[in-house]
């Protein structure tokens, strides 16, 4: 916890009533070296100002409940490991990054699933959401234009919700 108290500039009693995913996620701009933006946040505004609505593919209550269902223990580990070699995380992190802004949504996808920390969470985190996500995706844009925004994990793969919405006979194309 030193280093994470070194580098986030906190308390150690501050970060004790903190999950372990929410103390993970402020890692990210000592990564970067910066305080990354929001895409989401930037949709949101720009579709506030043009006076269209904005809906949510799930409820915030369900994404905290799937970032916390492997339980404090574990992502405890989690973070621990994440520190313990933060070198290579980093290096991890950076090489998703370029995948990402590549826009291969494929070998983004399969970069994903090495990942062995989080291996047993991918059912969770990714798949079950897409398939969730599809059938509210293929209602919404039946009844009118709509734009969906989705991190890019959620894109690539089988049961990703590109090859979802294939298999329900649309035809996907990627936007540059």
């Amino acid at each position: 916890m030193a280093s994470y108290k070194d580098s986030l500039k906190m308390n150690l009693e501050s970060m004790q009533k903190m999950k372990p995913f929410v103390i993970m996620s402020m890692m990210y701009p000592k990564m970067l070296g910066c305080t990354p933006g929001s895409p989401e946040l930037l949709f949101v505004q720009q579709a506030t100002t043009a006076k269209k609505p904005v809906l949510g593919l799930e409820t915030a209550d369900y994404q905290f409940s799937i970032l916390t269902k492997p339980g404090d223990k574990k992502a405890a580990e989690q973070l621990v490991e994440f520190v313990k070699d933060f070198q290579k995380s980093k290096k991890e992190f950076n090489e998703l990054l370029a995948l990402y802004r590549s826009q291969d949504v494929e070998a983004l996808y399969l970069a994903t699933q090495k990942d062995e920390q989080f291996k047993d969470q991918m059912e969770d985190l990714l798949w079950n959401r897409n398939a969730n996500w599809v059938p509210i995706i293929t209602k919404a844009i039946q009844e009118k234009p709509s734009f969906f925004a989705v991190g890019a994990g959620h894109l690539g793969g089988d049961k990703g919700v590109i090859a979802l919405l294939k298999k329900q006979g649309y035809k996907v194309k990627a936007v540059k």
